[in-house]
């Protein structure tokens, strides 16, 4: 058993205990080895965060990397053992949006991991993730995503080398 906080409100947290549970369809079991605290966060603590971006009480934790142990129905079993990082944005991977890659502007609305969904990271270890979404985006090793490539391509006509 392991411990998270909650922030009750703005202010106000309180430490709970915390038993993962089996990860369910589409999701994955993963033992955090990071978790960062940005200002995201700390608008959270002092409850200056926008209305509509924030649901109390919630266990904070949207930055944060581990390796996955165990997976659930329909996600690959190789991402066992893989080293993964946390995406907050929860987004539907069905509309227009979503397709384009601008998953951040999803127009099933806003939910944000550590916001208006339970958090992970140092505040809930181990946690729980969805595993599916970031299995389909996964691009050969190797391959820059098309924006990428396009950026690259218009530098170096213009004579500009690549950062190494």
């Amino acid at each position: 058993m392991s411990g998270a906080v909650v922030v009750e409100a703005p202010g106000a947290y309180r430490l709970v205990p915390h038993e993962p549970r089996e990860p369910g369809p589409g999701e994955a079991l993963v033992r955090v080895h990071a978790a960062g605290i940005c200002g995201s966060d700390r608008e959270v603590w002092q409850g200056n965060r926008p209305e509509g971006y924030v649901r109390y009480p919630l266990t904070p934790g949207h930055e944060w990397s581990g390796t996955v142990e165990r997976v659930g129905a329909g996600v690959p079993a190789s991402l066992a053992g893989r080293k993964v990082v946390g995406e907050g944005f929860r987004n539907c991977q069905v509309c227009d949006r979503c397709h384009a890659g601008e998953t951040t502007l999803c127009t099933a609305g806003y939910e944000e991991t550590g916001f208006t969904q339970p958090g992970h990271g140092a505040h809930a270890d181990p946690a729980r993730a969805a595993a599916a979404p970031a299995a389909r985006r996964r691009r050969p090793h190797g391959r820059r995503p098309a924006g990428a490539r396009r950026l690259h391509r218009r530098r170096r006509a213009q004579g500009e080398r690549p950062a190494r």
